[in-house]
């Protein structure tokens, strides 16, 4: 397993470029390599139009790897010849990472280029542009000469391959292998110990169509008209394949090469989900979520920085499921969303009113049908012992709650006292909660804290000073202030949170999301590895990494397609 476990992570290593490898102009006709991908595959993601690689690179800090193999020294040097192999492999890469074009250059790689990643049923593949095939050759070659693993040369038809053998007997009962091969400036990676007859291979090293690819399916070209994705990034899983392939003795390649693997042993350790009851309840929950599906609203790359919006998308065709998650949605303000406003924020778009009526409908939809396969059956009398009828009495006690957000704008530490405790010297922060009724929420939240007996609010009112009432260290040298805005309850400091808050006033409530997280990374640790530094403390390198520019988001949406998951992220140029 510790050899499989090798051979994976380089394979993974040839696929890191995937992911990132997208823009520029939408097209995707006539993609041979679309001509060799199985429909049945259970993942792909490709970059189908050239992305500009070494500008993506100069953008990004590679000196993690760096610090990664100065820790990796710290250990004994492995002594088997497949980690020798992959270690050399690594310090290859890390020791070209201050310079984009000189490790691209190392690798054979073009400064733009086209790559991909898929499965031919437990067949993990790669494919990657190279402009340079000897220089990547030549990496493998040095990896061989510092370790003492090496490979054997085939060929399958005119193809010629390397063969790095890493198990004894893989999977399908023959030595599990490690390919690398390069045709037309395209390399192939991928590992053979899976199929039983051979296909897979074939179709892997482009020797062989499957009987129906991705270009045949259309399945690529959905994906970009549904959800108008840029068609050089484009990622999907497929839930009804992976399932059948569980549950079927031949239904696609996986359950193929399942069924064959399983044969050499005389044991099916997924008997009981083969059974045809559980096969027909576990694919038709496959229908209702049938892919997880992902990919870019906007990549793009200035001297300035990096900017990327993706979008991953568990697709529902279940409506009950839907409507019942639709009706959590709350209200979460734009001072949380506003990408790259603040130091840190958060929100919480919870209809509070909707709570119980929502968990009860979704607890309803997971016990229907009635499951007959055993491990379903066992999930739904869990689930029947935890009714979220008894959450009426909490909710009950705030009506009209549309949401809870906060948000750190900024802060500053008070750095003159040096070795001293550290000082907030300046914090703009800003806690609200929405709600129908804010003045009428305070009042009834009073009986939970006396504190607030005497305080009263009123709409768009004088803010009232928290200072005497709520116990808050000296050292964080901050006044709270209290004041309903429109229709939320706000706690706030002056200065920026102040004009937040007074915001809130005009903005209209309406359910807009569920969940967000947003930060700025250099803005919450510069302040603190200042302090750090003035207290004579020693900071590691991956730390002072983290005073690098740059702001993420991240929200989670329920929508008639199903869940979607957003992440919004700028990287400052080095």
């Amino acid at each position: 397993m510790k050899k499989a476990a090798i051979a994976v992570a380089i394979v993974a290593a040839g696929a890191a470029g995937y992911w990132a490898t997208q823009n520029q102009t939408p097209s995707i006709d006539d993609n041979p390599v679309l001509d060799y991908i199985p429909a049945d595959t259970l993942l792909f993601s490709g970059s189908l139009t050239d992305f500009p690689t070494k500008k993506y690179l100069e953008h990004v800090n590679l000196s993690s790897l760096k610090m990664q193999a100065d820790k990796l020294k710290e250990f004994d040097k492995p002594d088997e010849p497949l980690a020798k192999f992959g270690m050399a492999l690594f310090y290859a890469v890390v020791n070209h990472s201050d310079d984009p074009a000189s490790l691209l250059a190392s690798l054979g790689i073009p400064d733009e280029g086209k790559s991909y990643f898929y499965t031919i049923g437990a067949m993990p593949v790669v494919k990657v542009e190279l402009d340079k095939p000897q220089a990547f050759w030549a990496l493998l070659d040095n990896a061989e000469q510092e370790s003492g693993f090496t490979h054997q040369q085939r060929k399958l038809g005119e193809l010629s391959y390397r063969a790095y053998r890493i198990m004894e007997q893989g999977p399908n009962g023959s030595p599990m292998e490690l390919l690398f091969a390069e045709q037309n400036g395209m390399l192939t990676i991928t590992l053979d110990g899976f199929s039983i007859d051979g296909t897979a291979l074939n179709i892997a090293l482009g020797q062989q169509k499957p009987q129906k690819s991705l270009t045949e399916s259309g399945e690529v070209n959905q994906v970009i008209e549904q959800y108008g994705f840029n068609p050089n990034s484009i990622f999907f899983m497929d839930h009804i394949e992976i399932v059948k392939g569980l549950t079927t003795t031949d239904g696609n390649e996986l359950a193929k090469q399942l069924t064959g693997i399983f044969a050499l042993t005389n044991q099916d350790p997924l008997s009981e989900i083969k059974e045809a009851q559980c096969a027909t309840e576990l694919q038709q929950i496959s229908q209702n979520w049938p892919r997880t599906v992902g990919g870019f609203n906007e990549f793009n790359l200035s001297d300035s920085a990096a900017d990327m919006d993706v979008s991953v998308v568990v697709e529902s065709r279940n409506q009950v499921m839907m409507t019942a998650l639709s009706k959590l949605r709350g209200f979460i303000p734009d001072y949380v969303s506003a990408h790259g406003r603040s130091a840190f924020s958060m929100g919480f778009g919870v209809d509070n009113d909707n709570l119980v009526s929502a968990l009860s409908d979704i607890w309803t939809e997971l016990q229907t049908p009635d499951y007959q396969c055993e491990p379903l059956s066992q999930m739904q009398a869990q689930l029947a012992q935890q009714s979220p009828a008894m959450l009426g009495m909490f909710t009950g006690m705030a009506p009209g709650v549309k949401g809870i957000s906060a948000a750190i704008l900024d802060f500053e530490l008070d750095s003159a006292n040096g070795t001293a405790e550290p000082k907030v010297k300046q914090l703009d922060a800003v806690v609200s909660v929405t709600a129908l009724k804010p003045e009428t929420l305070f009042n009834n939240l009073k009986s939970f804290a006396p504190m607030f007996a005497n305080v009263s609010l009123v709409e768009n009112g004088e803010p009232v000073d928290l200072s005497t009432l709520l116990p808050i260290p000296a050292e964080l040298g901050v006044k709270p202030m209290l004041a309903i805005k429109g229709q939320n309850i706000v706690l706030y400091t002056p200065g920026k949170a102040e004009k937040v808050a007074d915001s809130l006033t005009n903005e209209a409530v309406e359910a807009n999301g569920f969940m967000h997280f947003g930060g700025d990374q250099a803005k919450i640790m510069k302040p603190i590895l200042a302090m750090a530094e003035l207290s004579g403390q020693a900071i590691p390198d991956e730390l002072k990494m983290m005073q690098e520019d740059g702001q993420i988001s991240v929200s989670i949406d329920f929508t008639a397609n199903g869940i979607v998951i957003n992440e919004k992220m700028t990287i400052k140029a080095k």
